[in-house]
């Protein structure tokens, strides 16, 4: 009668199909850990392949080697050794699923508890992974100065915002000048060489009087030596000479000083043509 009454306590069948069984619940808490391990793996095998390269040196090169790769291994072997009971998971699939499949019909809100469970667990374990190897590979304090200091300095040197703008206008502006140029040059053409070809006309009569002057200076000194020695004197044809030395003297200042008239008043016009230009 004990026996009979301790039995009576127990669930039936039908109770018992109610009831959470040790492979549904061992499939919902490991259902998601092989992707999120795979996933993990994918993660840092990326980070360790695309580490940036530290070009502040805090130790010897051989130190630096040996760290990263110390970090390296750690970080290996903690995503190998993540899950321990992956041998579980093994003989949980390893087995026919029809059995957990249908007795978690049963109890789904259950099933699918245990997995969000399963899931947080996982990540937790993936996150605590991922915080490791940050921690390993960050930059220390003096490194984060440094960059500071790098950075600032950069700010400082910086160009200012309107320059180039202001580039970009000269550039437009310098273009279109010359553009009015071109075409200036274009419609005065005749006018400037009319103006060479006249400037070359007066140097060339300047050069031919300054010559002339000379040679009558010569004849003049010719003139004053001879009397000096055995020739009679005349007077009158030194200071004839002497006069016709003069006026060329001043045709030819005259002369020039109209040439430098003409080429001051061409620049003028040119000037005034330029201010034109640079108001359109």
């Amino acid at each position: 009668k004990e026996l009979k009454a301790k039995l009576a306590q127990y669930p039936g069948p039908e109770e018992l199909t109610q009831c959470v069984t040790w492979e549904v619940m061992q499939a919902a808490l490991i259902s998601e850990r092989p992707k999120i391990q795979e996933d993990l793996r994918e993660t840092l095998g990326t980070a360790s392949n695309n580490k940036p390269v530290q070009t502040l040196n805090c130790g010897s090169p051989g130190t630096e080697a040996g760290f990263e790769g110390t970090v390296d291994e750690d970080l290996s072997r903690q995503v190998s050794q993540l899950h321990p009971s992956d041998g579980c998971l093994n003989a949980v699939t390893g087995r026919r699923l029809s059995r957990v499949s249908i007795g978690a019909e049963h109890y789904p809100e259950t099933v699918e508890a245990l997995t969000e469970v399963g899931k947080l667990r996982d990540k937790h374990e993936s996150l605590d992974t991922r915080v490791t190897f940050l921690e390993a590979n960050k930059a220390d304090q003096s490194q984060l100065q440094h960059l500071h200091a790098v950075l600032t300095a950069l700010e400082e040197k910086r160009i200012p915002d309107y320059v180039p703008e202001q580039l970009n206008n000269l550039k437009t502006l310098v273009d279109r000048l010359l553009e009015d140029k071109k075409e200036l040059v274009e419609q005065h053409k005749g006018e400037f060489l009319e103006t060479a070809f006249f400037k070359q006309r007066v140097e060339e009569a300047v050069l031919r009087v300054e010559v002339e002057s000379v040679l009558m200076e010569m004849r003049t000194d010719l003139v004053c030596e001879g009397s000096d020695r055995d020739l009679p004197r005349d007077d009158s044809q030194i200071q004839q000479l002497n006069q016709q030395t003069a006026q060329i003297r001043t045709a030819v200042l005259k002369l020039d000083k109209k040439v430098q008239g003409l080429m001051k008043a061409k620049q003028q016009k040119d000037h005034k043509v330029h201010e034109r230009a640079e108001e359109r």
